[in-house]
Parts: structure tokens; C-alpha cells; sequence
């Protein structure tokens, strides 16, 4: 795989260079993560694959500093791996070594409000302890299940907006879609970026009711209609040099000795 940084002109243009013409099988316009994944598996089946990126650092928003001996994640922090073949795409790029995993269940996520750390509540009473949202935000919850089905796509924003409150957006979402996404909820797909969500509404009718058909379904060890199967154990996953190690890692030229 070959990653350019340079604009190559169009072919018919009139004063293309003949230099500059080439061929390939694959031409990707893009080298953040989904650019660079999907390169590496096309490489994977012999294809002569190009990716083009207007930044000389591969990896789009995924972005690693090190200062003073601290890393600093400029974009998402950590990615979890709830697929197999993300363990494949690691082993691919040849990362297996460096790559750190923390359970996902050992962790509790923390949210800067009105100049305090706050843990994420992740039970109902801490939910209605937590001082994240007001009590307002918290009483939306007893709405929800009465807010009517939109199964049209809309943004992150204005799908917690319509079926929450506002509060959800500004002291929940928007951490949350930064750290994931390094991303704004008010222009990011609710159907791309959290299809399970959207899924929930579309089969439940609501969040609550689409979560306590889904918690059914696992509690009888039926196949989830609403996502692919994914791993029992999850984790988040980091690698030593931070997580702008795997899009270099993915741009790296490819070796003919490591399969």
C-alpha cells in the first residue's frame, strides 16, 4: 500500500504531466482509520492499493503527542474491541507486541463538570445521585418510552435531544462522542455512529423498551437482531506509543516478509 500526500493531477487534464500518470487497482481518497482498514484489506487479497490524504500524518483526527513523558491523545483516546476481526486488522499491521488492553468492565469513565471530576453513573442509583444531570434530565427518562419512533436518519444531537433532554447532550453525549469520535454530535449520523441506538428505537419503539428486549434476547441466548455478534470479554485498547500508532503502524509500506 502506498500513502501520498501530494495532489496527483486528473489524467484528462490538459496539462497533466505524463510523469504523474499511473495506474492502480484501488484508489482511496482518505487516510484516516476507515481509509487505512480498508486499504489493508484489500492488500490483503493482492490488490495494488493507493491512499490518497491531503496531511503528511496518516490517521485522520487520531492524532498522539508526547510531552514532558505524558502522552496526549489529540482525538479518540482508545478504541474498543468488541470484533474479532479487529484482532485481525492488529496481527495485519503487525501491532500484536505493542498493543495495551484494559477490560472494559474494570473501568469508570470520569466527566469534567463544573470544575469537578464526576464519575459516569453506570447503575440506576447512581444515575439518580449523579450530579451530571439536572433533575429535569433525569425525569426525561420517564418520558421516553412515550416519544413516538422517527425511523429516519438524524444527527447524534437531535436524536438524544428528541427522545432525552438537552442536558444529555451538553454533560453526557458530547464527552462521550468526543472521546469516540473526536467528533460534534450536532452533525454526526445517529444510524452510522451509534446504529444500535437507532436500533433500539426502530424495534422497541423506545430506548427502554428496545434495551429490555435486547437484555431478553441475551438472557436466552438468542442472536441479537440488532447487531452482529461481538465479543463476550471487551476491552479498550491503546497501544505504548498512544493510539496514533495504529494508522502509522496501517500506512507503513507493506513488507513481503510479514504475511
Amino acid at each position: 500500500m502506498t500513502l501520498a500526500t501530494r495532489q496527483i493531477p486528473m489524467t484528462n487534464a490538459p496539462d497533466a504531466d505524463a510523469a504523474d500518470v499511473r495506474s492502480t487497482d484501488v484508489l482511496i481518497l482518505g487516510g484516516g482509520i476507515s481509509g487505512l482498514s480498508l486499504a489493508h484489506w484489500l492488500r490483503r487479497d493482492n490488490l495494488d492499493v493507493h491512499v490518497l490524504d491531503r496531511n503528511a500524518q496518516p490517521g485522520g483526527v487520531i492524532g498522539t503527542l508526547r510531552k514532558n513523558d505524558f502522552l496526549f491523545e489529540r482525538g479518540p483516546n482508545t478504541v474498543l474491541d468488541k470484533y474479532d476481526s479487529f484482532d485481525d486488522l492488529l496481527a495485519g499491521a503487525g501491532l500484536d507486541g505493542e498493543v495495551l488492553r484494559v477490560p472494559l468492565r474494570t473501568q469508570t469513565r470520569h466527566i469534567w463538570l463544573n470544575g469537578r471530576l464526576h464519575p459516569v453513573p453506570m447503575s440506576p442509583l447512581a444515575f439518580l445521585a449523579s450530579p451530571l444531570l439536572p433533575v429535569a434530565g433525569k425525569l426525561a427518562l420517564l418520558r421516553e418510552p412515550f416519544v413516538a419512533r422517527r425511523d429516519d436518519d438524524e444527527t447524534i444531537a437531535d436524536f438524544v435531544q428528541r427522545r432525552l433532554h438537552a442536558s444529555w447532550v451538553s454533560n453526557l453525549v458530547t464527552p462521550m462522542v468526543s472521546g469516540i469520535w473526536a467528533g460534534d454530535p450536532a452533525r454526526l449520523s445517529i444510524a452510522y455512529a451509534f446504529p444500535i441506538m437507532k436500533a433500539l428505537e426502530r424495534r422497541g419503539g423506545s430506548l427502554v423498551r428496545g434495551a429490555w428486549l435486547r437484555a431478553r434476547d441475551r438472557r436466552r441466548g438468542a442472536p441479537s437482531a440488532d447487531a452482529p455478534t461481538t465479543k463476550a470479554r471487551k476491552h479498550l485498547v491503546s497501544f505504548r506509543d498512544g493510539l496514533q500508532r495504529l494508522p502509522a503502524a496501517l500506512a507503513e509500506p507493506a513488507d513481503p516478509q510479514r504475511k
